[in-house]
């Protein structure tokens, strides 16, 4: 996929649920079942009663063609580094989280959710602003699971994941993902995961650049990898 980091691996990636057009293809409906019914109504109609509903079947055929153009460019992406939600297709928006910085991940389901497999997901990071839900999210219970595995192994200093980093949790699992300040003393007095002392600086170094350990950390575990060749 274009836009992706060396080593940066896509584990969810979805537009959201085709539920978020049945209301413009309802309303849409309704406008065009109008104007037969009116054409029905008054067969000899004047001219301008015609050109009235030739203009409210464009109008209807534009608005419908722009909200399906804005649900097949919206997508939601959660890769080993990050939360991505972009949407829209005229007016483009988008937000970005870095993994390693998500705090808690949640989500919320009606009764119309559960049937059809949709709901809402509030994704929070360290930030003083709080972010608004995603909505209309696809699975997204299954989502809130591969945001945190993406979150722990940011936090683990990313790279390539392994095959047994590939975890899903068990049903009923509601665990928040670890908070970043734990996992960041975590890792600066643990060094990464790797027992190569290269590996070790490398993941050290990629932690500095993605700002989860600060300069001084940085050069207090550095000196401390050197001085123990």
């Amino acid at each position: 996929m274009r836009g992706l980091e060396q080593d940066e691996e896509v584990l969810y990636a979805s537009r959201p649920h085709a539920v978020v057009l049945v209301r413009p293809v309802a309303a849409v409906a309704v406008l065009l079942a109008a104007c037969v019914a009116g054409f029905l109504a008054w067969s000899d109609a004047p001219a301008w009663f015609g050109v009235l509903l030739a203009v409210a079947v464009l109008f209807a055929a534009a608005y419908l063609s722009g909200r399906v153009l804005r649900y097949r460019s919206s997508l939601l992406m959660v890769t080993t580094l990050r939360v991505v939600q972009r949407e829209g297709f005229w007016r483009r928006s988008g937000r970005e989280v870095p993994a390693a910085r998500v705090e808690d991940v949640s989500y919320e389901q009606g009764p119309l959710g559960r049937l059809l497999g949709y709901g809402s997901l509030l994704v929070e990071s360290a930030s003083a602003t709080r972010a608004a839900p995603l909505a209309h999210v696809r699975r997204p219970e299954d989502v809130q699971h591969r945001v945190h595995q993406a979150a722990e192994h940011a936090r683990q200093g990313g790279g390539p994941m392994r095959s047994s980093e590939r975890w899903a949790p068990p049903a009923g699992d509601r665990r928040p993902a670890p908070r970043a300040s734990e996992e960041r003393r975590a890792e600066v007095h643990q060094g990464g995961t790797g027992n190569d002392v290269g590996e070790r600086l490398a993941r050290l170094e990629a932690l500095r650049r993605r700002g989860i350990v600060t300069e001084a950390e940085f050069d207090q575990k550095r000196a401390e990898l050197l001085g123990g060749l």
